[in-house]
């Protein structure tokens, strides 16, 4: 009111440089097209997946941020607080994807790496075990031998 209009008076900086940021929702298709095109830039390697699946996870991220846009008008009218979802903040979802689906993969190689050594230990202290068998049989041999003709 009045406190406004006398501060925006006496410091006229407040109002010309002042602007007024409005976000407009993308629409279902614009957010699938983004999605698509995110998921197209993804190497092979990280994620090999079918063009129907990968249509299907884009338009699976597109909704979960329209059913996002909609509960943050819920919680604006239950808790009167604001949650504002941008088309920014679709595309941070969309390179959090990326990093995290990399950031996996790499957890599950490194995994599947140290599965890969711990068998390949296995298998050579199973053929040590067997040399190691083999020996103590001949030597078992020559023990009793031994035995027999010190008896």
């Amino acid at each position: 009111g009045d406190t406004f209009r006398i501060r925006a008076r006496r410091f006229p900086g407040l109002v010309n440089c002042t602007v007024i940021d409005q976000f407009h929702p993308w629409p279902r298709d614009a957010l699938i097209s983004v999605a698509e095109r995110s998921l197209d830039n993804v190497p092979s390697e990280y994620l090999d997946l079918g063009s129907e699946a990968k249509k299907n996870l884009a338009m699976h991220m597109a909704e979960e941020h329209l059913s996002v846009a909609k509960m943050s008008e819920h919680y604006l009218e239950t808790q009167r607080r604001y949650n504002y979802v941008t088309p920014k903040s679709f595309l941070e979802f969309l390179n959090f994807f990326d990093r995290l689906l990399i950031y996996k993969q790499s957890q599950l190689q490194s995994k599947i790496d140290r599965f890969k050594n711990g068998l390949a230990t296995l298998q050579n202290t199973t053929s040590d075990v067997t040399k190691l068998q083999e020996t103590l049989k001949i030597t078992m041999k020559t023990v009793e031998e031994k035995r027999a003709k010190a008896d």
